[in-house]
């Protein structure tokens, strides 16, 4: 009996010796908790990732910010369009001085047509600045549309002014046409063939009775207005007050247009001025303005 009390506590004390060498060793247990291994760590239980496979981890990618991007402006915007180029050269190439996106508005059939259009082609918007019917028979044009023309006639000229300029040109304003915007007919039978070559119209509005855009709002093309002239006075000052005037009036409805011409004085302004107000307007293209 004595003998057998000895073994038992000999097992007793070798079981004891081997579980304290277990811990001085550090051995790790590691046990299954709803089929996904769990570790044992000094600070605790870590999950692992069933996907592991035993492979070494992978490092996790950086989180990166999305770059930053400018909050789409909330100023009003303004468009300015420049008519009349093609008549002369020198005014016409000043207007690369204007950082500001204003819209050129060329004439057909001058002397410096081709020669304008090719310098600001992916410079600046152009439009077709097509000269129509003046209520003053002292200011016709040689090459104009009239009131009485059939369809065909206008095809015609549209055409031939399309031939120069068609590959530079995203739209058509009127030149002088007091007259023809203020005829229901003739202006919609343009506008037809306007919508066929898939241009916008711009309405000078240089008369208030003209047709021009609400016929155009009313078979669906494009369009917009003309709010302000900038330069019926040559005189740079009265230009200046036209541009605030047209600053002004964006700020009161959110957008607006506005004419000049290719004339020294006009352009002298917008070089000097545009700078000064684009912390309350934004120059766009007129086809950004487009209803």
């Amino acid at each position: 009996m004595l003998k057998n009390i000895v073994i038992f506590t000999l097992i007793l004390v070798l079981g004891l010796l081997l579980s304290g060498w277990d811990h001085m060793t550090g051995s790790q247990s590691v046990v299954v908790d709803n089929g996904n291994e769990i570790d044992g760590e000094e600070d605790g239980l870590a999950r692992k990732d069933p996907a592991d496979n035993g492979k070494e981890p992978t490092p996790e990618t950086p989180h990166h910010e999305p770059p930053f991007e400018d909050e789409p402006s909330d100023l009003p915007m303004v468009s300015i369009i420049i008519d009349d180029l093609g008549n002369n050269r020198e005014h016409d190439m000043s207007i690369a001085n204007i950082e500001a996106d204003v819209t050129l508005a060329v004439l057909p059939f001058r002397d410096h047509t081709l020669e304008v259009a090719e310098f600001f082609a992916n410079r600046k918007e152009m439009i077709l600045h097509l000269p129509l019917e003046p209520m003053s028979e002292s200011e016709f044009e040689e090459r104009m549309m009239k009131v009485d023309m059939t369809f065909e006639e206008m095809a015609g000229l549209l055409n031939e002014s399309l031939e120069e300029l068609g590959s530079y040109v995203e739209g058509v304003n009127n030149h002088k046409g007091s007259r023809f915007t203020s005829d229901r007919r003739a202006m919609g039978t343009l506008l037809d063939i306007i919508s066929e070559e898939d241009l916008f119209f711009v309405d000078s509005f240089t008369i208030g009775t003209s047709k021009g855009y609400a016929l155009a709002k009313e078979k669906g093309i494009d369009t917009a207005v003309r709010d302000v002239f900038l330069d019926n006075s040559r005189d740079p000052e009265d230009i200046r007050n036209k541009l605030l005037k047209t600053v002004r009036l964006a700020e009161e409805q959110g957008e607006a247009i506005a004419i000049g011409h290719s004339s020294p004085e006009t352009i002298s302004v917008l070089v000097e001025e545009i700078p000064k107000l684009e912390d309350r307007v934004n120059f766009v293209p007129v086809s950004e303005l487009l209803r």
